[in-house]
């Protein structure tokens, strides 16, 4: 059993800074421009649980289950993306389930003897116990649930002026209805 743990400090957010009601001197040329800087972050938590079966009578097993958890405020973790903030003034909003929060994973590895050869089931004497004996078939598996599904909706005029061209997601207000239309 493991519980590993990854945080990441001073990652690449990036934000396009314009003028508004509450501080109209932002951008007084009302210039699109992006403004990149080290304030994100990312963490990552995990426990891991392992399970062998030994090889007898010529199958062997093995599995690892991983229950994981990994959220971030970073358009990208790596700075490869040009996803920008949402709103500007309110960086810390951005925080959410990463791009690559993969909750349960469940892989392992698994052998099979073949029954040939001396002192096995089959063919167990002559040439062909000869060429056959020894061979195993073995292989890996792993099986995971997907990365979060997150709504999104087209920006409108009004966002790609202010340089935040592409998607947009949905605000949760509270009290309000998730099922009302509009």
């Amino acid at each position: 059993c493991a519980l590993p743990i990854s945080k990441g400090n001073h990652l690449d957010i990036s934000s396009a800074p314009r003028s508004s009601a509450s501080s109209p001197n932002t951008d007084p040329t009302n210039l699109i421009f992006n403004y990149e800087q080290a304030a994100a972050y990312s963490k990552f938590e995990a426990g891991t649980l392992r399970l062998n079966k030994r090889l007898t009578g010529g199958i062997s097993l093995g599995a690892n289950y991983q229950y994981s958890h990994s959220i971030d405020d970073a358009g990208s973790v790596g700075g490869t993306s040009t996803v920008v903030a949402q709103n500007w003034q309110d960086l810390p909003a951005e925080e959410g389930n990463s791009s690559f929060d993969v909750r349960h994973k469940v892989s392992g590895t698994y052998l099979y003897e073949l029954p040939f050869g001396k002192d096995k089931h089959w063919v167990t004497s002559g040439t062909g116990a000869h060429i056959l004996e020894g061979f195993s078939i073995s292989g890996t598996y792993s099986i995971a649930t997907g990365t979060p599904l997150t709504p999104s909706y087209q920006a409108a005029v009004a966002d790609v002026a202010r340089g935040t061209a592409g998607t947009l997601r949905p605000d949760r207000v509270p009290g309000a209805s998730i099922a009302a239309s509009g």
